[in-house]
This record gives structure tokens, sequence and C-alpha cells, in this order.
């Protein structure tokens, strides 16, 4: 299948496109800055932002750029968790996977189109159906570590949220740890008070 034809088929068969042994990088780089520039450009359209061509070349590279490098972060750890769990993959095919199965955030621009004459009630229902691709992502995604990796699709999940969840479980230990030392802070701060209030130092 050439690239041309993996294309067609992400489009009409995402889930046999996603299931082939070789994706093509080049397009999925592609198709992750269709995405990005799809982004830029409609949250512009329904806040009714002209870019000048400096601000939106540099927008659009520096959030395509930083977009990659989560991405290529992300496969590096998907594929720790999962080979911990005995799955089977390499991450160069999780990587194009995963930006591949970004591609229905090319559709943004159309909504956007459609919602915008619409004003508060279109802005509305355009992040209904912005969530609703996101979901449609996440889907798609979860699909290609369960076949990517051979796990069944309650590993599969468990994978992709993991990030997710060790990232909020080290930001509720780290308030902790502040509201811990805060306190302790506040505990050696209130015996000195009444000597203050005496006037005694």
């Amino acid at each position: 299948m050439n690239t041309w034809e993996f294309f067609y088929c992400l489009f009409v068969h995402p889930l046999f496109a996603l299931r082939q042994k070789h994706k093509p990088l080049g397009l999925s780089l592609f198709i992750l800055f269709l995405v990005v520039m799809s982004l830029v450009v409609s949250s512009a359209i329904l806040k009714d932002f002209h870019y000048t061509p400096v601000t939106f070349s540099f927008t659009l590279i520096f959030l395509f750029l930083l977009t990659l490098i989560f991405f290529l972060l992300l496969s590096c750890i998907y594929h720790f968790i999962s080979e911990g769990l005995k799955g089977k993959g390499n991450p160069w095919g999780t990587f194009s996977s995963l930006l591949l199965s970004t591609y229905p955030g090319i559709f943004l621009i159309p909504l956007a189109l459609l919602f915008q004459p619409l004003h508060q009630t279109g802005v509305l229902n355009f992040f209904l159906f912005q969530f609703l691709i996101v979901i449609w992502i996440v889907g798609l995604q979860i699909y290609s570590l369960k076949f990517i990796y051979g796990i069944d699709s309650g590993t599969a999940v468990l994978v992709y949220f993991f990030p997710l969840i060790a990232s909020v479980a080290f930001l509720f230990l780290l308030f902790i740890l502040l509201f811990l030392f805060l306190f302790s802070l506040i505990g050696e701060t209130l015996p000195s008070l009444p000597l203050l209030v005496g006037g005694k130092i």
C-alpha cells in the first residue's frame, strides 16, 4: 500500500489502516501538521481573529513542534508500560499510529466555518463537536495500542490513561506535601504571635 492509498484508506477504513504493519512516517507527520493547522485556523475563525503571516507561521510551527515532542515522549512511555505488561511492539509504530489517529482533527475547520455565523450558540455547538472528535481520536489511539502490542482492550485502556493517572496522582501528592509544609510553617510561626502582640521580641 503506497502513501496515497494509505491516506485514502485512513479516511475510508481507519481501523484497517491502523492495523497495517508499516505506516508511512512522512504521512503521519503531515497528518499531525494538518491537525495543528486546523486547530489554529478554527480558533481564529471562531474568535474572528486575523493573524499576520509571521504570527501565523510562528504559532503553527511552535505548536507543531511542541505537539510532536509530546507524542514522541508519550510513545516512549506507552512502549515502556506495554512492554512491562508483556506486550510486544515497537515505539516507532506507536508514534506513527498516535499521529495518524489524530486525523479527525482535520474536520475542525469546516465545523468552525459552519458554526461561526451562529455566534454564541455556534461556539457551544463547535465545542460539543470538538469534544466528540477528541473521543474519536482517543478511541483510535487505544485501538492502535491494542493492535500494536497484542494486548486486550482493558489493558490498552489502562496503558493509555496511565500517564494521565500518574500525573494527577503526582500533582495530588505534591499538593499534600505543600499543604503539610505550609501547615508546619504556620505551626512554628503561631507560638511567637503572643510575644509580638505583647510588645516583646
